[in-house]
């Protein structure tokens, strides 16, 4: 039962929360943080000893305490990063998306399978409360048979957008624009609460972003689902929420509509007012109540 070694490779702004976690549960330890910039480690090195902090993420596998890597780095470095771990005996848990290319995840799903090792796409929104609450009341049936729901992901990220020398949106190294993105959140929430999709229709354009070389700004879904349910998919990269003022914010929207009930949730965040989450469901047979999300584990 020994601590499972970790090694993040990426240590941006996604990489905190792994930070945090690895070196403060009793299950793991961080046993290496990769990155190439060397003033992100000497920052680091204030926090973290030096011996784990290093710039090349191959010499780092060789390292015989790593059991498990996690890979946060932008999505064209994903594919290379993953097929190297997973031959070097090691489990791996990678941000989203998997890839750029369909051909690429294809190629990581047969190695983690080929090599016997575990291969781990990190969706965290599964896991926050709301989301969590979500699929407990759909799992007990409180809205009876859903028959049409819709989503919404609307962040604002022009800035990084707009500079065509950043990676984000950018059509070879990111893969795509807002879908792939943040997209891929609801579309993964939405099976997971729906079912598997039998028939999409999207429909979306580069609108206000500038810079040639990057995807779609922002993207409409219509999917409908075996299980007989439509939904209506939203996500955007240039949505203004409250208090924006044209820095990254994140608004989100999910309603379910059943026979017996209707099910309303709104989470956003932003820098003033930080996480607000609200959650409410209307019952044929009981009216509206508001959902205590303090109350999930």
């Amino acid at each position: 039962k020994k601590q499972l070694g970790v090694m993040v490779i990426g240590a941006g702004f996604v990489a905190r929360g792994y930070f945090d976690h690895f070196k403060n549960s009793p299950k793991t330890r961080l046993a290496a943080i990769v990155d190439s910039n060397p003033e992100v480690l000497d920052k680091l090195s204030k926090e973290f000893n030096r011996e784990l902090l290093m710039e090349d993420y191959k010499e780092a596998l060789n390292l015989n305490e790593i059991d498990v890597v996690v890979v946060c780095t932008p999505h064209y470095l994903h594919h290379e990063m993953v097929i190297e771990a997973l031959k070097a005996g090691k489990d791996v848990i990678c941000e989203k998306p998997i890839a750029v290319s369909l051909r690429e995840a294809d190629s990581m799903i047969d190695t983690a399978q080929k090599q016997g090792r575990k291969l781990l796409v990190s969706l965290n929104m599964r896991f926050v409360p709301w989301a969590v609450k979500i699929r407990e009341l759909i799992a007990q049936n409180k809205l009876g048979c859903i028959f049409m729901a819709r989503s919404a992901y609307l962040g604002y990220e022009v800035k990084r957008l707009d500079d065509p020398e950043h990676w984000k949106g950018d059509m070879q190294r990111a893969g795509g624009g807002v879908l792939l993105d943040d997209g891929y959140h609801i579309v993964d929430l939405m099976n997971s609460y729906l079912g598997r999709a039998k028939y999409v229709q999207a429909s979306g354009g580069r609108f206000v972003v500038e810079a040639p070389n990057k995807g779609e700004d922002n993207c409409s879904l219509m999917i409908e689902y075996e299980s007989g349910a439509i939904a209506n998919l939203m996500t955007s990269f240039t949505a203004c929420a409250p208090d924006c003022k044209k820095e990254p914010t994140l608004s989100l929207l999910h309603e379910f509509y059943g026979v017996d009930g209707t099910l309303s949730c709104r989470s956003g965040w932003d820098s003033v007012r930080g996480a607000q989450n609200e959650l409410e469901l209307l019952s044929a047979d009981n009216g509206l109540q508001e959902i205590d999300l303090n109350e999930v584990h």
